[in-house]
């Protein structure tokens, strides 16, 4: 009984893990598909960029002002955000600096090369505080286009070139709006994030399977080994 559970728990995995590997494999797809009306053009001349403001986890209360740490970057989110992770209290507003709905937030710092510039459209009713090891880029794009834009790979070939291998890896604000992406019409935007989305649906559903899957082999086992349940046959 064990190792079925065990196998479903392990298949389950394997088709989380497919997915999650798929999406790069699509977004690439979905990038190689330009034409002559596309426009490669530099990041801060499509937008402004600017840092975020110091804040520490100390700091967070129950309930007051939404904030997004830079870290909350890179563990819960994939594309976009309509709820915000922590909150700080509201005296400390007028020395905080905030991300208005369809602005996306990057991550400024990262332990690895493939977390840094990660980003997350926000997409919450009202403006969120942003951490001063994240970037703040307001733009014209798409807002989840935005967030797939920087985890495409002609984009990501381009991060390699401005890192700082340091301790942890960095991208200054300067080289960002150096870096090209690339600008579709609108209508290929909407595209391309709606495509991405449904991908994204697909991994959460994959993984929420194979987290549920583990949980059943566990509470199994306990009830085998606690006689809880009488294996008959």
């Amino acid at each position: 009984m064990l190792d079925a559970a065990a196998d479903a728990a392990k298949a389950t995995a394997a088709e989380a893990d497919a997915a999650d590997h798929a999406r790069a494999a699509i977004l690439a797809e979905l990038f190689s598909r330009r034409d002559t009306s596309w426009a490669d053009r530099p990041v801060g001349a499509v937008g402004s960029v600017s840092r975020g403001r110091r804040f520490v986890k100390a700091d967070y209360v129950d309930s007051g002002i939404g904030c997004m740490h830079y870290a909350k970057l890179h563990t819960d989110f994939l594309a976009a955000a309509t709820a915000a992770p922590a909150y700080l209290p509201e005296v400390m507003r007028p020395r905080l600096r905030f991300a208005r709905p369809g602005s996306l937030i990057l991550a400024g710092t990262s332990e690895n090369r493939e977390g840094v510039l990660k980003g997350v459209a926000w997409l919450g009713d009202e403006a969120i505080a942003v951490h001063d090891d994240a970037f703040i880029y307001e733009h014209g794009l798409e807002p989840r286009f935005a967030a797939y834009v920087f985890a495409s790979p002609p984009f990501r070939r381009q991060v390699e070139h401005v890192l700082s291998d340091a301790k942890v890896v960095r991208v200054s604000r300067e080289a960002l709006t150096r870096l090209m992406i690339p600008v579709p019409p609108w209508d290929k935007q909407v595209e391309i994030a709606d495509t991405m989305e449904a991908v994204v649906l697909a991994i959460l559903t994959s993984k929420a399977e194979a987290e549920a899957a583990q949980k059943v082999r566990a509470a199994l086992q306990d009830a085998l080994f606690s006689n809880s349940v009488t294996v008959r046959g």
